[in-house]
């Protein structure tokens, strides 16, 4: 009995820990908040696209872009979804630099394929919206004109509060 009451706090730390290190997350709010900070991390480490690292990164990445984001994808609303793969190009551009149009036009590669698929969606969807939008120029070069004065006078205010606060903090 005792060495069973020994082994259950053990087999709980277990289990809890190896739930909190499943990059999928319990949800969709856990799983984004992970590829993110994961994404976050990756773009602050600053490597060499040569760099051995890259290696455990990529691994993570498939991770999430072939099974975590097919876990939660339904669960996802457009905005969610467009910055997901937003992120996962801000990825590539930290892994492959330069070399971002060729990784990202691999035919090979399921991650660009994937990546390719979702981007091209969102800009067919942006075309219907915009082709949907009836925009009368006259009307929209009119408002672009108020709002330039608009910003103009609002510049004009702040620059001279500006000017004032300057001088009065001149001498100090």
């Amino acid at each position: 009995m005792k060495k069973i009451l020994l082994i259950l706090p053990i087999l709980s730390i277990l289990f809890f820990s190896s739930c909190d290190s499943d990059p999928c997350g319990s949800d969709k709010k856990d799983f984004l908040n992970k590829f993110n900070a994961f994404v976050e991390k990756v773009d602050n480490a600053e490597l060499s696209s040569k760099d051995a690292k890259w290696e455990e990164y990529d691994t993570q990445f498939k991770k999430y872009v072939e099974e975590c984001y097919e876990i939660h994808a339904d669960e996802l609303t457009n905005k969610e979804e467009r910055e997901f793969w937003a992120k996962t190009i801000t990825y590539y551009g930290d892994r492959y630099g330069k070399g971002l149009a060729s990784a990202l036009a691999d035919e090979a590669n399921n991650i660009s394929k994937l990546i390719g698929e979702h981007t091209s969606s969102f800009s067919k969807e942006l075309k219907l919206f915009l082709n949907d939008l009836e925009v009368n120029e006259g009307e929209l070069k009119e408002n672009l004109n108020e709002l330039g004065d608009d910003l103009e006078k609002l510049g004009k205010k702040w620059g001279k509060r500006l000017e004032n606060f300057l001088e009065e903090h001149k001498d100090k």
